[in-house]
C-alpha cells in the first residue's frame, strides 16, 4: 500500500507533518527528489514514464500528494496518469474556495448516510487481488521483486514557513539507495 501520514497543526513545532511510502512497480523510472526545472515551480520526485509526481511542494509552501490505487483492470490507452494532478494543482492559480467552504463540502459528503453500499455487492477483501497480494500489499513497507517501497519521504513545515523534504529511495532489495535533503527558510527557493 501507499502509506500517508498528515498531522495539520498537531505540534507547537511544525504547522504541518506529512510522511509518505510511495509503492510502485520496481521497472517504473522515477527521477529522485529535486527542484523542477521551469515553468514548474517545484520541489518533487519524478515518475519518468508520465512525467507526473507523486508528492510534490510549491514556492507558496503548498503541497500536493496522491496514492496509488489497485485496479484489476488495465487503463484505458491514452488515460491520464493521476501524477498529472499535482503539478497542475500547484502551478493553477490559488483556488477561490476557501478551505472552511471545502471541508464544509467534505463534511457533507462524509456525513451523508444515504449512500450506502449494499453489502453484498462489496469483494470480501477490499482489493479483490488475490489473497497473497493482500498480505504482501498490506505492509507499512512492501517489500516484493516485482513492486515495493520506492521511497519514504517526510516533509515538516513550521509556523514561519521554514520547510525540510527529505526522500530516501529504496532498491528492489529494500536496501537504502539514497536521500534528497531540501532545508529552506522562509521565502528561500532553491
Amino acid at each position: 500500500m501507499c502509506l500517508l501520514v498528515l498531522a495539520w497543526q498537531a505540534a507547537p513545532r511544525y504547522r504541518l507533518v506529512v510522511a509518505a511510502n510511495r509503492d510502485e512497480y520496481h521497472e517504473r523510472a522515477a527521477a529522485a527528489l529535486a527542484k523542477w526545472p521551469p515553468p514548474a515551480a517545484l520541489i518533487a520526485g519524478r515518475d519518468l514514464r508520465a512525467q507526473g509526481a507523486w508528492l510534490a511542494v510549491d514556492r507558496e509552501r503548498r503541497f500536493g500528494v496522491v496514492t496509488n490505487f489497485r485496479e484489476l483492470q488495465p487503463p484505458r490507452p491514452g488515460a491520464p496518469s493521476r501524477g498529472e494532478l499535482i503539478p497542475r494543482y500547484l502551478n493553477a492559480p490559488a483556488l477561490a474556495v476557501s478551505a472552511q467552504q471545502f471541508f464544509a463540502a467534505l463534511e457533507g459528503d462524509l456525513n451523508d448516510r444515504t449512500q450506502a453500499a449494499d453489502d453484498g455487492a462489496l469483494p470480501r477483501s477490499g482489493s479483490g487481488l488475490p489473497q497473497d497480494w493482500d498480505r504482501i500489499l498490506s505492509a507499512p513497507f512492501v517489500l516484493h521483486p516485482q513492486y515495493g517501497t520506492r521511497c519514504s519521504s517526510v516533509v515538516l513545515l513550521e509556523p514561519g514557513g521554514r520547510l525540510y523534504f527529505a526522500e530516501r529511495r529504496f532498491d528492489p532489495r529494500g536496501e537504502p539507495a539514497g536521500v534528497t535533503e531540501f532545508e529552506l527558510n522562509p521565502g528561500e527557493w532553491p
